[in-house]
């Protein structure tokens, strides 16, 4: 896009792009879980326009890596799921898959944003690999989950080897105080905003959008 058009216009371009990225791998991975082409219309809907992504819309790198992870979640499932009439194409398929948006979500260049969503993949791997009555089914879905999530670090590797020579540079290379590292921390009662936005008060214009997550009454009621 950017050897297509203006700087400004290809920059919008790549934030609409990845909004609707964000949408359709959500949707991709609720129809993945049988739910019904409107939950899973509104689960993209909720994804994609939620209160993290939009106020991060300036955060181009953040939402760059968090429109690949529902994609993730759609390609671990299909890998680790209980399916017997699953074919050896179909299963390296969605491991070449996950090992491509892994590694996209690396080259978006957000390091804490890829860590967060790669913890939570994991959890969900041990949850669908433990569910599995054949364990030594599981384990062989497990080793292809693993080398396709090691395929993506390797993919990744321009955007993670640079970062890693770069972060003996930085401020944090010799360590922080408490209170820098515990700076914009996320306290319990703050999980109240992800139903009312405004139920601590005002959060500007003094608060952050780190700690913004609203979701809303209705996604919880569908």
């Amino acid at each position: 896009m950017y050897g297509l058009m203006p700087a400004e216009r290809a920059l919008s371009a790549s934030i609409v792009v990845h909004y609707l990225l964000a949408g359709a791998g959500l949707f991709a991975y609720a129809r993945s879980l049988s739910l019904s082409r409107c939950s899973a219309y509104f689960g993209a809907i909720v994804l994609a326009l939620g209160g993290f992504n939009i106020a991060h819309l300036s955060h181009v790198s953040i939402l760059s890596v968090v429109a690949w992870m529902p994609w993730m979640f759609f390609f671990t499932h299909g890998l680790l799921r209980r399916d017997p009439e699953s074919r050896v194409l179909t299963t390296v398929a969605r491991a070449l898959g996950l090992g491509l948006v892994v590694g996209m979500q690396f080259l978006a260049g957000h390091a804490q944003i890829s860590l967060m969503g790669l913890v939570a993949l994991a959890i969900y791997a041990l949850y669908l690999g433990w569910a599995r009555r054949a364990l030594r089914a599981s384990l062989w879905r497990w080793g292809i989950w693993l080398g396709a999530v090691f395929l993506g670090v390797l993919l990744g590797a321009a955007q993670l080897l640079p970062a890693i020579e770069l972060s003996g540079l930085s401020q944090r290379a010799g360590g922080l105080d408490a209170r820098f590292f515990t700076s914009y921390s996320f306290h319990p009662l703050l999980l109240a905003t992800y139903i009312s936005p405004f139920a601590l008060g005002n959060p500007y214009p003094t608060g952050s959008v780190e700690l913004m997550g609203y979701i809303g009454l209705l996604p919880l009621g569908h």
